[in-house]
């Protein structure tokens, strides 16, 4: 491992050693955590409501403008 240093606000810092104080372990265990759950996430997450709805049409790519047109007329967009 390799020493860095870290710059917290007053509130973030607080807020950390309180969790820490909690899960009784080191400051730098939950730092650690932390990155390693950044770096090692297996992609990056979708944007918020991605998959949740279905057109009903299977050429959505290709013919994206007349589905929003028609879904704007009739006030679903």
């Amino acid at each position: 491992m390799q020493k860095t240093t870290v710059y917290l606000d007053e509130v973030e810092l607080a807020k950390l050693k309180a969790q820490a104080a909690r899960e009784n372990v080191k400051l730098a265990v939950l730092i650690r955590r932390a990155i390693s759950e950044i770096v090692n996430a297996s992609r990056a997450p979708l944007p918020q409501g991605t998959g949740a709805y279905h057109s009903g049409s299977s050429n959505g790519s290709t013919d994206r403008k007349t589905i929003l047109r028609a879904a704007a007329k009739k006030g679903r967009w």
